[in-house]
């Protein structure tokens, strides 16, 4: 048919000018493109007239108008609805004469021959096909209305006859069947990010050792799957590597040996971090202790020594002598194990966990003594400044003063005054002279 003829014109000309669309965008364009445009360029000059479309040989180069396609998208509709028209007059033309036919059928004079020939039943068949015929040609001038109504309308498939029935099934079921595939897709990835959801879930629940063996587990059976893969290949093959097949059948066998070297490893690892947690624990515990039995002890300490300077200066200045001494030398031995453990863990390069607890407690017995001698000499000096305070004396400062023991000769308490200073002066030099042996001979400690 003409217009079928048309539609299929008009889609490949539609191709050629999207063609054309194409070449114009280069730059530059090679000799074989250059006559592919001035054909196709030609071609649908001649069908559409002018479009705006110029070749240009010197630069190589297509130049469109702007409005080069709106041109040609009006020549097809324009060429389109002629034709439609042309085919639609042709339908009412044949659909007038069938009836004509038909009337001449019924007529009088042609009733009458019929009858006296015995061709009635004859006539009555051809006005039934004439029927058939005219129905047939109505849906056609439907068919034709409906998609002259679509050009008009702007329906850029209706142009080329769109697609046909079986045209547009076939694109359906391919559409339901891409829209399956893609919700068995969208299920599968689905049902996959549940599965680790779940994964991790179960995780959650289970001990670290728990996990890591599931790990070890997992790697093993995919490890031999894949061994399994290949061994299975290497067996199939007509020419066998039997040296190939026994090294993989080695490997599977090793993959479960393997696993459960790796399984007890990690429970060995397990139990230890188990332990010294344990230990951490207990060692945290028996710190607290004491901390609180030393805490009580020193208070304890403390409150004899307070009620000795309220009942008796000297004997509680002596007292606090007495712990000065016995703090500076216990401050004096730890810093010697300090430098000693320090010594043996730095003589392998590494520092075990004993080593470390080690050079710790040395470091807090130095710090705990040392806040002590602290602590006892500030009480020292308060002590003797309240005395001076009292006796009108200053106080000694490492040499006893000639005048201020005739000044301390008053009286009983004056007297008692002057030998707790000789006494503290005393000590102070017997502490000096322990620290230095205490410290095997080691003069890096000063005291005053």
């Amino acid at each position: 048919k003409l217009r079928d003829k048309g539609d299929q014109l008009r889609s490949t000309d539609q191709l050629r000018m999207e063609r054309l669309t194409q070449l114009a965008e280069k730059e530059n364009l090679s000799n074989a493109e250059m006559a592919e445009a001035e054909k196709l360029a030609g071609q649908l000059k001649g069908r559409y007239g002018d479009l705006g479309i110029a070749i240009d040989h010197a630069s190589k180069s297509i130049a469109m108008a702007a409005d080069a396609q709106s041109r040609f998208n009006e020549a097809m509709k324009a060429q389109a609805i002629h034709q439609i028209e042309a085919e639609m007059s042709e339908l009412r033309s044949n659909i007038a004469e069938l009836n004509e036919e038909n009337k001449s059928l019924c007529g009088v004079w042609v009733n009458t021959w019929n009858t006296i020939t015995f061709r009635g039943g004859k006539a009555a068949r051809e006005i039934e096909e004439n029927g058939e015929k005219i129905r047939g040609m109505m849906k056609r001038m439907a068919e034709a209305q409906e998609r002259l109504n679509a050009i008009k309308g702007g329906d850029k498939d209706a142009l080329t006859g769109g697609k046909t029935e079986h045209e547009k099934l076939e694109e359906k079921v391919e559409t339901g069947r891409s829209e399956k595939h893609a919700s068995m897709d969208e299920a599968d990835s689905a049902s996959k990010k549940a599965s680790d959801i779940e994964k991790r879930l179960i995780r959650e629940t289970r001990s670290e050792l728990e996990n890591e063996i599931s790990d070890i587990k997992e790697l093993r059976d995919e490890y031999k799957a894949l061994i399994q893969t290949v061994l299975s290949y290497e067996k199939s093959k007509k020419d066998k590597d039997l040296e190939k097949i026994a090294d993989l059948e080695g490997r599977l066998a090793e993959a479960d040996a393997t696993a459960e070297r790796r399984i007890k490893t990690a429970e060995a690892k397990a139990k230890r971090k188990f332990d010294k947690e344990i230990a951490d624990l207990q060692e945290s515990f028996d710190q607290t202790a004491e901390d609180i039995s030393r805490r009580r002890s020193e208070g304890e300490t403390d409150r004899k020594v307070e009620d000795a300077l309220k009942n008796d200066a000297a004997a509680g200045m002596k007292l606090l002598n007495d712990l000065i001494l016995q703090s500076k030398v216990s401050a004096a031995a730890a810093k010697d194990e300090f430098r000693k453990a320090l010594a043996e863990a730095s003589a392998d390069g590494e520092v075990s966990d004993d080593e470390e607890k080690r050079i710790r407690k040395a470091q807090d017995a130095y710090s705990l003594a040392e806040g002590l001698v602290d602590k006892y000499e500030a009480k020292l000096r308060s002590a003797q400044e309240a005395t001076a305070k009292q006796t009108n004396v200053a106080k000694p400062q490492g040499a006893f003063y000639a005048d201020a023991a005739k000044n301390l000769r008053g009286n009983q308490m004056e007297q008692r005054m002057l030998t707790a200073t000789q006494e503290i002066e005393k000590h102070t030099k017997k502490t000096a002279e322990l620290l230095k042996e205490g410290a095997g001979g080691s003069s890096s400690m000063t005291f005053q």
